[in-house]
């Protein structure tokens, strides 16, 4: 029976704590998304490039010669017989001012493949091929090495993939980059061989440390045995360092921000959850008088945590695997030519994050039990002695305290008496405020004119990203929000049903809850902006782009509105609860 009975309170504890149960859902579930979606971007940027570059048998050297006779077929044979060496396919590339000229076999076309993207191949000798990222359009007539052409198709070279003009010898950005096709193009220049594309047998990512070190002996064996050979892996290549350098920018956003909305998020539910425990202390003082172990106990408690984390966890992480990269991968075309996004999902920072969050609140839950369990029984049958009224700080300003009303004294009195609430609400705001601002900051930065040190291109697929950290913000602000004001609610039904008996009007006892939100809130804001500020000036010198002078005064007025309006919804949402409170109950509760 008292078993029997001890399940039904537990189901009932669930119940009427559904919205709580919800809260620590969708924040963990917000949290964990962002992390998870973040945390996979670079990689799934990367991969697909990899994956492309693979696909298309992409060179993984150049090899040039210094010679103005080109490479002689005794040096091609030795590059050929170099360890690790597996292919090996000559080519003729003239640099001429803001030109660059390909000529090659393109029936000989496997290794760096070239493939027509547009328009059709070269059937006469009059024809010729641009590079996607040329100016030149099909049908243009073009004069090159003294000829003219027309152009009949457009070709992708795995070694150009980035919209930024690639760099001629002369340092020079070049407009167009020309293939001709020596089969039909009769001259002199085609038999000299200026470089060479290598494939290595190295099975690793071209993004990871392992390809890097065994490409960097292949290229110390070649530059030893041959001082006339310059040598260049895929980092001397601008797609490749591009992608590269935006992948590590977005790690830096990966690392950073995630951490404050975890902390954030930690926070929020570790409020909820020890205020729940301290709200049922009566009951648990029930259990503990009818014989139920404080095992059974520890274990409701920590299935109400577990659960609500563990929901929340597996809903985010799924959402943000999926939901992130589909959103902000399409602005990479804003950079690159980009192929289909990979399939792969890099899982680990959500899964980690996921566990610990787990096993940090799961073991808070316990200690929180345990530690009101170490009293007498009958102690926690008792109601909890509210805590003594003390001066604060302001009533010792004489000039201010005056000066206020007596409802405003009475909520300054009420927000300084509970220090560990006041604590967690104003951290938690706060750094929903910082998260919020950041978000805009950054966005300011990506389309500030003054962005210099990034592609423009780039600074637009940051923008976006921006917006993705902006949104996420903004309803961690509303739940830490609504979250806060419903646990205020709670706690104080009492007071509500008081104050309704003595004859204050349902807009009055409103006021009276919602006048130390905003106060608090307000609080949270006044510390949110500067730690926003220091934040975002933190993140400027890890991204090594943006400037927080470029951070006009209107985002940080946005920033503020927009808190300000996340306080009103959430006491909009919440104003039928008050109106919903049982006078009778609530003032039957400690009797």
């Amino acid at each position: 029976m008292v078993r029997k009975t001890f399940f039904k309170s537990t189901l009932k504890t669930f119940t009427e704590n559904i919205s709580r149960f919800l809260v620590i859902c969708f924040v963990v579930m917000l949290g964990i998304a962002f992390v998870s979606g973040l945390g996979t971007l670079s990689s799934s940027l990367t991969r697909s490039i990899n994956n492309y570059y693979k696909n298309n048998n992409g060179a993984d050297l150049i090899i040039k010669t210094k010679s103005e006779t080109g490479f002689t077929l005794d040096e091609i044979k030795k590059i050929e017989d170099t360890n690790k060496v597996v292919e090996v396919r000559p080519i003729t590339s003239i640099d001429n001012d803001n030109e660059r000229v390909i000529i090659s076999d393109f029936n000989n076309n496997s290794l760096n493949k070239l493939s027509i993207t547009s328009g059709e191949k070269i059937t006469g000798p009059n024809e010729i091929l641009v590079d996607r990222v040329s100016k030149a359009k099909i049908g243009d007539t073009v004069k090159v090495l003294g000829s003219n052409f027309k152009v009949v198709g457009v070709v992708s070279n795995p070694s150009y993939y980035v919209m930024e003009p690639e760099q001629s010898i002369q340092n020079k950005d070049l407009d167009n980059i020309y293939y001709l096709d020596s089969n039909y193009y009769d001259n002199q220049v085609k038999y000299l061989v200026t470089d060479l594309y290598v494939k290595l047998d190295v099975p690793f990512d071209i993004f990871s440390n392992k390809y890097k070190n065994e490409v960097k002996k292949v290229v110390s064996n070649i530059e030893s045995e041959n001082s006339n050979f310059v040598v260049l892996p895929l980092d001397k290549n601008l797609s490749f360092a591009l992608v590269k350098s935006y992948g590590e920018k977005i790690d830096v956003i990966a690392s950073i921000f995630p951490l404050f909305f975890i902390v954030v998020s930690v926070l929020v539910v570790y409020s909820t959850i020890t205020r729940l425990i301290s709200e049922e202390r009566e009951i648990i003082g029930c259990y503990r008088s009818l014989g139920i172990s404080k095992m059974m106990i520890v274990i409701k408690y920590f299935v109400f945590t577990f659960l609500s984390v563990f929901i929340g966890a597996l809903l985010g992480f799924f959402i943000g695997i999926n939901l992130i990269p589909s959103v902000v991968y399409p602005a990479f075309d804003a950079m690159f030519f980009m192929p289909d996004m990979t399939g792969y999902r890099d899982i680990m920072s959500g899964i980690i994050t996921g566990l610990v969050m787990l096993v940090i609140l799961c073991f808070i839950t316990i200690l929180s039990v345990i530690s009101l369990m170490k009293g007498v029984s009958a102690d926690l049958l008792k109601p909890k002695s509210p805590k003594a009224g003390k001066k604060i700080l302001m009533e010792k300003i004489p000039f201010l305290w005056k000066r206020l009303s007596f409802k405003y004294k009475s909520s300054f009195r009420n927000i300084f008496r509970y220090k560990v609430n006041l604590f967690m609400t104003i951290i938690s705001v706060a750094g929903s405020t910082a998260l919020t601002f950041a978000g805009f900051g950054l966005f300011a930065i990506a389309i500030s004119p003054n962005t210099d040190k990034i592609p423009i291109s780039m600074a637009d697929s940051f923008a976006l990203i921006s917006l993705v950290i902006i949104a996420f913000a903004a309803i961690l602000c509303v739940l830490v929000i609504f979250n806060i004001t419903n646990m205020n609610i709670q706690e104080r039904k009492r007071e509500i049903a008081t104050l309704r008996v003595l004859g204050y009007q349902q807009n009055e006892v409103s006021g009276y809850i919602y006048r130390e939100i905003n106060i608090t809130t307000l609080m949270g804001i006044i510390i949110g902006i500067p730690l926003g500020y220091i934040f975002l000036n933190f993140l400027f010198e890890f991204l090594e782009f943006g400037n927080i002078k470029d951070v006009n005064f209107y985002y940080y007025i946005l920033t503020i509105v927009m808190i300000i309006v996340f306080v009103l919804l959430a006491e909009f949402l919440l104003k039928r609860k008050i109106r919903k409170v049982d006078m009778n109950g609530s003032l039957k509760s400690n009797e």
